[in-house]
């Protein structure tokens, strides 16, 4: 395998045809493959080259920056010679580049650069039924995935018996009783489906336990082990008294966790500092080998008992799907690896449109088997024809998604399965000062030097050693670093603090940090990184306090507000009157007032304001009672929880098309929402993950004290790197991890390996963000007699480690720090608009001027309303648009149109006010307003004229010359399109009158209501006539009558006035 170094290996990269790059943190990958891209495209058509990564926000951004170096290259002779450099090949002219984005412009929606799900989508959309989709299929949200999941295990539930059901659980919950057994299998199937998905049932059979002793057989050999020869060894007596009342009971885990068992498992033949006589030790060994069979035999029954579930589960969730046709992303990745090498090659060519020629993937670190598995035949395909190519780009130091998938040792099978696939690096930072990559590679390149790591050491020190040193272009960058410990507990509190305690005054110190920089550079862009999305609302809680404005963009939950979960405490009141601690928590609120919720209401008067939140939520609906309840809570809110009741406000919206008798299923929607809040600020709050790609000037992180490694749900081990697994294990603790084989002791090492090896990755992207400062805040720690402390197995204890080396951890001190603590000061002065600097939104984009359009259109027919007709020409001041008379008149005019939509015949009935006011609740939330405009809508209809507008006998009688034997029918908004002096005219008629002779239509009325409140005297009356005119040509057209037989009126409701207007040719309709 050939490596290409070299210091500006651009051009190289761009003529290597088979390609893997491992770029470092802010080495410029993008700008690689848009240096690939657009070489490519010098000779090959856009649809041809396919670029994939992982969010939109990255494809957007390539897009961006091959349309942008384009452009610069036709206006800037410097930078069209620098691209040149970069592409190497011939040296591009300002033609071939205008020529290559005009092109590429004018065929963006056949540019194929997308994120993978989005390319898997195109697929499966192209191959639905040959992959085994069903045809109706779409992508589901969140949410409505959520259902799926539980409608399947309602199904799996009721398809077992009660016997099958008891055994499963107690398995599933290891022999515990749980408090909900929906929600022990629902976290059952959240933590193993996906990778029940990538594995064969033999995955979950590994364990094979050996056949325990009979009865009679264990009896025997415990009664030996009560009548144990201990003269040779009494210092184990204690603990063989312990083991014989353990072995009785049964209780081999405990037996094995203490006392000779516990050494002679962990290989050793001494207790208590003597060896142990034979005749004990083969003893001994019996009893643990009982042990073995027992416990392995009690793992392998839940192992298999998950196994059994899911395999339920997913038939379950595969009808519901087939019948809903909801999937989520991982359907179609899993549904085209399964069958995509049974896709006919060249049919999928030509529903593509075109074979796909040059691949380019990027973020290669976070592609899963399942991905990996769909794209490996395009990969595959091109090694079979002349003039293609590869390129991959990625970094495994930045592979922080294992938690979904991601598997970074497939660089290491691209090289191997890729013919004459050549790799490059990239270690030189675009983005960084030297203090900062100094610091990187301080830490990063003496892990090993943390002496308490213990079993994570290897797995650790094999981290390092893949490390390469970094360096960075940005040589004479300012720069700073420091690693402190955070403020200790105020004075007079006795109290141990708690790891939230800990996190709080890390945060304090940040904030802190934050506000002090604000003040003498409010122009720096600062991002504050957590691990946790928890951690995210605690620090944008914290700045609040301080006055900060932040950009929250970590995706919390919509219950982290106290508003909410007033909210969400009525909905369970409403459906549960007897939930005391819900109408504890409404009564001491607001919202208590609102329906007389209080702490002595009596069982009667809980149900009656039960029954009065329902009404409320059934009449008014969700959107409408929750904005009710949210004005009552907004005096006391700060403008985060006035922002939390406004999203709220959307998804009861959204809920209220499906929502049904029950409010506690909004509330249990509540709980699934989650929220972010990204602003212009420049202080930026969000996870290490959300962070991934971005940059900031200074960065902050106090959410180090995190452990490398937590204990897994489930171990995972795979034959080999990149390959799918074969053995599955749900997590057992220590004694039970040592019955194991040691190739199934593998798989629980390769676990504890990928899960440290991505906290060490969080800590480098994390560190990596920074261009000019960082600062790491650690939790002190009480130091003991000899004035030392525990190197503890997280971040933190990394950084101590390899950075301060000092055995004391006291609070408020700067443990580390490299560079100048006022780099700020060499950074240019920031621009101010007095100075002659445009404003900031100037500053970030170009201003557009648009050519005028001249008189003609060039392409497709001309659109226009009936109002647009001739004559009806006008101009509107936009102080008239926007006025609150213009706005109330709109209001009006919506309203009234409504309710005349709603009248069909008052001979069949009179006006129902409440039907009325139900149907214009939605648009106008002023009760007062709503009930003013029904009185007065009201009276308009009643009126002489207007009346007969809404009367069948009214309309038979004005066109008694049609004769008796005519029948009147009548349709509301009835809309039409029509060609008129070849424009499309197109509208919607209020009111259509027709009347029928033998089924046929004879005649017809055509009624347009008008709410102006000057009636006939608006300005606006010829627009309107000439609006009736057009409504009246295109249903003589369309029902091939004479214009003198279809009648046109203008209804001015407001002055009860009716005017005819005369007819016109009809025009040509389609």
């Amino acid at each position: 395998m050939n490596a290409i170094e070299a210091a500006v290996p651009s051009a190289e990269f761009c003529r290597t045809p088979r390609l893997l790059i491992r770029a470092s943190a802010g080495t410029g990958k993008t700008f690689q493959l848009s240096n690939r891209y657009l070489s490519l495209l010098r000779s090959c058509p856009a649809e041809q080259i396919l670029a994939v990564t992982f969010t939109r926000k990255a494809a957007g951004e390539i897009l961006e920056r091959i349309l942008l170096r384009l452009a610069a290259a036709v206006l800037n002779d410097d930078q069209r010679t620098q691209l040149s450099g970069f592409l190497g090949g011939d040296e591009l002219t300002a033609v071939e580049c205008e020529s290559l984005l005009a092109a590429t412009v004018r065929q963006l929606h056949r540019v194929k650069v997308s994120t993978l799900d989005s390319f898997f989508s195109r697929l499966a959309t192209s191959i639905p039924l040959e992959i085994g989709l069903p045809p109706n299929w779409s992508i589901a949200d969140e949410h409505a995935s959520r259902q799926v999941m539980v409608a399947a295990i309602d199904d799996v539930l009721r398809g077992s018996d009660d016997v099958t059901t008891r055994r499963l659980v107690y398995l599933l919950a290891k022999g515990i009783v749980p408090r909900s057994i929906a929600r022990l299998m629902s976290t059952t199937v959240q933590t193993h489906y996906d990778i029940f998905r990538l594995t064969q049932a033999d995955a979950w059979r590994r364990i094979q336990p050996p056949l325990p002793l009979s009865g009679e057989e264990l009896e025997v050999l415990l009664v030996e082990h009560e009548q144990l020869d201990l003269s040779e060894c009494e210092g184990i007596r204690k603990a063989h008294e312990k083991d014989v009342v353990k072995c009785r009971l049964g209780e081999w885990e405990d037996f094995l966790g203490s006392g000779p068992a516990k050494k002679l498992l962990e290989g050793e033949t001494k207790f208590g500092r003597k060896e142990l006589p034979a005749h004990v030790i083969d003893l001994y060994r019996r009893l643990i080998e009982q042990a073995r069979s027992v416990l392995l035999k009690i793992w392998a029954d839940q192992i298999f008992a998950v196994q059994a579930l899911l395999a339920e589960f997913s038939a379950a969730r595969k009808q519901l799907v087939a019948e809903s046709g909801s999937l989520r992303f991982d359907d179609i990745a899993v549904a085209l690896a399964e069958r995509m090498r049974g896709v006919d090659s060249r049919a999928l060519v030509h529903r593509l449109d075109g074979d796909i020629d040059h691949l380019l993937l990027d973020e290669f670190q976070d592609t899963s088997l399942l991905q990996w598995d769909v794209v490996w035949p395009f990969v595959d395909a091109l090694d079979r024809r002349e003039g293609t190519s590869f390129f991959c780009v990625g970094d495994v130091k930045q592979a922080i998604y294992g938690w979904r998938g991601g598997v970074a040792a497939l660089f290491d099978k691209v090289q191997r399965d890729v013919p004459g696939v050549r790799s490059g690096m990239l270690n030189e930072s675009r983005r960084s000062a030297p203090a900062i990559m100094s610091a990187v590679n301080r830490v990063f390149q003496n892990l090993e030097l943390h002496p308490n790591l213990g079993d994570l050491a290897g797995d650790v020190v094999e981290w390092q050693r893949s490390f390469p040193e970094h360096s960075t272009a940005k040589l004479k960058a300012p720069g700073y670093v420091s690693l402190q410990t955070a403020d200790a507990e105020p004075e007079g509190s006795d109290e141990k603090p708690g790891i939230n305690g800990k996190r709080d005054r890390c945060i304090g110190r940040a904030v802190d940090i934050i506000a002090e920089l604000i003040t003498k550079r409010p122009d720096v862009t600062i991002g504050v990184l957590t691990r946790k999305n928890d951690m995210v609302g605690r620090v944008i809680h914290a700045l609040a306090e301080r006055g900060i404005p932040a950009s929250e963009e970590g995706g919390v939950r919509l219950t982290t507000s106290a508003a909410v979960q007033l909210i969400q405490s009525l909905l369970r009141f409403a459906d549960h009157p007897g939930d005391t601690v819900a109408s504890y928590h409404v009564a001491h609120s607001p919202l208590g007032a609102l329906f007389d919720i209080h702490l002595k209401m009596d069982v009667a008067q809980a149900d009656a304001a039960s029954l009065a939140i329902r009404r409320e939520l059934a009449v008014q609906g969700y959107e409408a009672a929750i904005e009710k309840w949210a004005r009552a809570l907004d005096p006391l809110c700060n403008a985060r929880e006035k922002s939390r009741l406004r999203r709220l406000c959307v998804l009861a919206a959204e809920y209220q098309l499906k929502a049904g008798l029950r409010p506690v299923e909004f509330a249990k929607r509540i709980d699934e929402e989650r929220v972010e809040e990204p602003t212009a600020s420049a202080v930026r709050v969000m996870t290490i993950h959300k962070s991934k790609g971005l940059e900031f000037d200074v960065v902050l992180l106090p959410d180090l004290d995190v452990g490398l490694f937590d204990t897994p749900d489930v171990c995972v081990g795979c034959p080999a790197p990149a390959e799918r697994p074969d053995t599955v294990l749900i997590y057992r603790g220590d004694p039970q991890q040592k019955l194991l084989p040691p190739d199934l002791k593998r798989a629980i090492e390769q676990q504890r390996r990928t899960d440290v090896h991505e906290a060490l990755c969080c800590l480098y992207v994390a560190m990596t963000r920074a261009a000019h400062a960082l600062h790491m805040i650690i939790a002190p720690q009480a130091a003991t007699q000899k004035g030392e402390t525990t190197y503890q197995k997280t971040a933190a204890g990394l950084l101590r480690a390899t950075l301060a080396q000092r055995p004391d951890l006291p609070p408020g001190e700067v443990l580390f720090e490299c560079g100048d603590p006022r780099w700020f000061e060499e950074l240019p002065a920031p621009e101010t608009p007095g100075e002659g600097a445009p404003p900031a939104a100037a500053r970030s984009s170009a201003e557009i001027s648009f050519a005028s359009a001249g008189s003609h259109r060039t392409r497709g027919r001309e659109s226009a309303s009936p109002s647009q007709g001739k004559g009806a020409g006008r101009s509107v001041r936009a102080s008239q648009l926007l006025s609150i008379d213009a706005a109330s008149g709109m209001e009006r005019g919506t309203l009234w149109h409504l309710w005349c939509q709603e009248t069909k015949w008052l001979d069949d009935g009179p006006l129902e006010s409440e039907r009325l006011r139900l149907v214009g609740r939605p648009h106008c939330r002023d009760e007062s307003k709503l009930t003013r405009e029904l009185k007065a809508f009201l009276k308009a209809a009643a009126a002489t004229g207007v009346k007969d507008v809404f009367l069948r006998s009214a309309a038979l009688k004005e066109r008694a010359e049609l004769g008796a034997d005519v029948s009147v029918d009548c349709l509301t908004e009835s809309r039409f399109t029509m060609l008129v002096e070849g424009r499309c005219v197109s509208g919607s008629i209020d009111r259509l009158v027709l009347y029928r002779r033998g089924g046929k239509v004879v005649a017809a009325d055509v009624i347009d209501f008008k709410t102006d409140l000057a009636g006939e005297a608006t300005p606006l009356r010829p627009a309107y006539r000439e609006q009736v005119r057009q409504y009246a040509s295109s249903v003589a057209r369309t029902y091939g009558l004479d214009a003198s037989v279809v009648r046109s009126r203008l209804v001015w409701l407001t002055t009860h006035r009716i005017e005819d207007v005369e007819a016109v040719r009809p025009g040509r309709l389609f």
